[in-house]
């Protein structure tokens, strides 16, 4: 009696389709370009297909160089690591307000100073992304910088327009406020 055949669920069936038109590609372009051109690409290339994580374990070390996380890794202190790294990095800009306000600089000075050591911090953050994915310098320094900018713009126009949106709202109440004050009872 044959046995039954197993039911493949659509999404099953679709990442074998995936994997056998692009794996194969991708395979083979790294394999050629890592200067192994014989037949055993095609039998480790059948095999990898058949084991999903194996396959994006191998691909994303050959192709982006990087090595799968290490699962004996300690989380909190990667965890601590990270926040301290965010209150760090975040706490530069407001650095610069609290060693320049005593000084006497004006506001606009002093948001000069916040720009500048944000742009700063944000390159030396761009620079060590860069190293460690092993990208080039300048453009981890420019991707960082330009996100960086494009946050830090949208966070300052949401803030602007609270607070044109609230004073409008405090002068339409304080102005409702007057009428119910300069108005006789009864009026």
């Amino acid at each position: 009696m044959p046995r039954p055949r197993r039911r493949t669920r659509p999404r099953d069936a679709a990442w074998g389709l995936v994997i056998s038109a692009c794996a194969r590609c991708a395979a083979h372009t790294v394999a050629y370009t890592k200067g192994a051109e014989n037949i055993e690409t095609s039998s480790q290339l059948t095999v990898l297909i058949k084991y999903r994580g194996l396959f994006l374990e191998t691909m994303t070390h050959l192709e982006l160089g990087l090595l799968p996380p290490d699962e004996d890794a300690v989380l909190w202190k990667k965890g601590l690591i990270t926040c301290g790294s965010f209150v760090a990095c975040g706490a530069m800009p407001l650095l610069a307000y609290a060693v320049c306000t005593p000084l006497g600089w004006p506001p606009g000075q002093l948001f000069a100073a916040s720009v500048v050591a944000t742009a700063a911090t944000l390159s030396v953050l761009g620079y060590v992304k860069a190293t460690l994915v092993k990208q080039a310098p300048l453009k981890g320094v420019a991707t960082i910088l330009a996100t960086g900018a494009l946050a830090a713009s949208v966070a300052y126009l949401i803030g602007w327009g609270s607070q044109v949106f609230l004073a409008d709202l405090l002068d339409a109440r304080q102005h409702h406020q007057l009428l119910h004050v300069v108005q006789p009872p009864g009026a």
